[in-house]
């Protein structure tokens, strides 16, 4: 209980990189859990799921998933401490070569807020308003896991909208050019997944974007990796 409770409160401390301590008692939970056997293994995680569509639609490849949303339940709240770790653990139990798709709330971080929030491409980190803060602290918590995906082989792509400034904050953009982390043409999508410059948002005429979307994502080596 004592490591939990030091767990909980070092991930609200907002700071510019990612604390060493965390991570050690990140991998003092995790060192607790069971490998599934491989056909109990996850071959993707999606986080901040919404209508879950990205997932339903692996599934229909073929592919082992598992959707996280505080719509789903309160228990996938990432900002508590149930939530960040079923997360974790949900990424424990997936392939290495698997993928873990991220859509965090972008609200905090858009052009179009930025009078409530002050971020800008010189300060991402914004002001001193509580829900900026919780902002800052759900995506330092995000890169906390992130980082644990990308050791264990784990492929892992954000989505943000174009004019997101989160991608320019100091602890995920440190994460993501320490893992050379690539991008799609326009920007939407970072991440480590090598094919991730062939997929595109903009779908055909006759097929829903997020359709299309699963559909170049398995095309482009999901499933091979898993």
């Amino acid at each position: 209980r004592g490591w939990l409770k030091d767990l909980s409160e070092g991930l609200t401390l907002v700071g510019p990189d990612m604390n060493p301590r965390n991570l050690v008692l990140i991998l003092l939970f995790l060192s607790q859990i069971p490998v599934p056997p491989d056909h109990e293994a996850l071959d993707a995680v999606e986080v901040c799921a919404g209508e879950g569509n990205l997932s339903r639609g692996l599934q229909q490849c073929g592919l082992r998933t598992k959707a996280f949303d505080i719509r789903y339940s309160g228990n996938h709240n990432f900002m508590r401490t149930v939530g960040f770790m079923a997360v974790l653990a949900a990424v424990r139990n997936c392939k290495p070569g698997g993928l873990l798709f991220w859509a965090p709330p972008c609200s905090s971080w858009v052009f179009l807020s930025s009078s409530t929030h002050s971020r800008s491409w010189m300060n991402p980190g914004g002001g001193d308003r509580r829900e900026t803060i919780l902002a800052n602290i759900f995506v330092l918590r995000m890169t906390y896991v992130l980082y644990y995906a990308y050791l264990r082989g784990v492929h892992f792509i954000i989505e943000q909208p174009l004019t997101s400034v989160m991608f320019q904050y100091a602890p995920l953009q440190r994460f993501l050019a320490w893992v050379k982390a690539s991008g799609v043409s326009n920007g939407f999508l970072r991440g480590s997944y090598a094919q991730i410059h062939s997929i595109s948002w903009y779908p055909p005429d006759d097929a829903p974007a997020q359709t299309h979307l699963v559909h170049q994502t398995a095309e482009a080596g999901l499933g091979k990796d898993t």
